[in-house]
């Protein structure tokens, strides 16, 4: 549950509206096309917003509630076309 206020900010960072673009996330993707594969995964799965940190060494995704969120990992987890990746479930404080 967000704070009085934040329910605003949230909604804009969701939709985009607040956000710089990652200049790296196309050369990324075309470089490493798993990157791509597991963003359109995890929006598939439920995903409200997925993207990489950085140069791509991450691909982070928020969830409109913890049961979404671990139901992508579960499915994610057991793809075997995403074995070699490390998968972590967080909660954003």
């Amino acid at each position: 549950v967000a704070a009085a206020g934040e329910g605003d900010a949230l909604a804009r960072f969701l939709n985009g509206s607040d956000l710089l673009t990652n200049d790296l996330e196309m050369p990324s993707e075309e470089k490493v096309p798993l990157i791509r594969k597991v963003r359109e995964m995890l929006i598939s799965q439920g995903a409200e917003y997925s993207r990489i940190t950085g140069s791509g060494s991450a691909v982070f995704a928020m969830f409109g509630s913890i049961e979404a969120r671990d139901e992508a990992y579960g499915k994610i987890k057991a793809d075997p076309e995403f074995s070699d990746c490390d998968i972590f479930k967080s909660v954003t404080i």
